[in-house]
């Protein structure tokens, strides 16, 4: 069983082809390349992790998506997912706001968007986020796992993993507290 995370497919989001500039003809290439990407990848005891904005518009409604991908979704909501995933719900192992995992030893915190400290950031727990569609640079261990950031497909734990190893923990906290009459820096 392997864990991959992803954000940002947009299943049946015609404008967002031209919105992130994604390289497909229209929504049907792009639906049928990212359940192609994502199945080549996970397996049916995966679990993957989406980090909202899981299909927008379009002629199919959720179900008809989440029932072609492999493996256990847990959605955390993405702004696009207010009127359609949520309504289908049940067709996730999960669902929440955000997520904050420990998982293989690691302190992991999900949010559809990006955050520049979160919880245990400065004890070097990692923050995954979607939303910005590789438009958002990466900031010490935090990533973009958007399908626009990460070859149109979900991106492994241990991808994951070898990039945070090269990043240093974010430190919130400053050596000494500023004074009052202190400029700041």
């Amino acid at each position: 069983m392997a864990t991959w995370f992803t954000a940002d497919t947009h299943f049946g989001h015609a404008k967002i082809i031209d919105h992130s500039r994604r390289p497909f003809v229209g929504v049907d290439e792009m639906d049928a390349a990212l359940i192609h990407n994502w199945n080549a990848v996970v397996r049916p005891n995966d679990d993957v992790w989406h980090l909202g904005d899981f299909n927008f518009r379009g002629t199919h409604e959720t179900a008809y998506y989440a029932k072609q991908l492999q493996g256990r979704i847990h959605l955390v909501w993405g702004n696009h997912d207010d009127g359609y995933a949520r309504k289908a719900a049940s067709l996730f192992a999960s669902v929440q706001d955000v997520k904050y995992l420990r998982l293989y030893g690691e302190k992991i915190y999900l949010s559809h968007y990006a955050h520049r400290v979160w919880r245990s950031s400065n004890h070097g727990s990692w923050h995954l986020f979607g939303h910005s569609h590789n438009c958002l640079p990466s900031y010490r261990r935090s990533m973009d796992v958007g399908v626009d950031a990460q070859r149109y497909a979900p991106v492994s734990f241990e991808a994951i993993g070898a990039y945070m190893l090269t990043q240093d923990s974010t430190d919130h906290h400053p050596t000494a507290p500023p004074t009052p009459d202190s400029e700041p820096t």
